[in-house]
């Protein structure tokens, strides 16, 4: 069924729009299951866009979402995953995540967890400074 759906895609073409592009919203609007999309948009990788967690971001955004974060500093974790929540990301530890920061640890109080290790959002994957 899935590689059906993959075809049906590949065929019909599968369009991002906006910022912010849920992979969930996507296969709902094709009628496909959200791995039919994954699948595409991972051997048709679209152009101007970084896959954060579950959704696809534009490279204008994310680099906005990297400052912000940044600015944070050494923030708290809830902190952090606050921002990343404010923009409409349901899963923000994967955003996180997939912006290249680290969790710090301070177990067991999670108030005292703290992000770190900032990276940079480049035009193409993320890579380090």
């Amino acid at each position: 069924m899935i590689s059906r759906q993959v075809d049906d895609l590949i065929n019909r073409g599968i369009h991002l729009q906006g910022d912010i592009v849920s992979v969930d919203e996507l296969a709902s609007y094709y009628n496909v299951s959200p791995e039919s999309v994954n699948r595409i948009l991972h051997s048709h990788y679209p152009v101007g866009y970084l896959r954060l967690g579950e959704y696809y971001v534009s490279i204008q955004r994310a680099e906005e979402l990297t400052d912000e974060i940044g600015r944070l500093g050494s923030a708290s974790l809830t902190t952090a995953l606050d921002a990343i929540e404010k923009h409409g990301f349901k899963h923000p530890e994967r955003v996180l995540e997939d912006l290249g920061y680290s969790l710090i640890w301070n177990c067991p109080d999670y108030q005292n967890d703290r992000i770190g290790s900032t990276v940079r959002v480049g035009r193409s994957p993320i890579t380090e400074d």
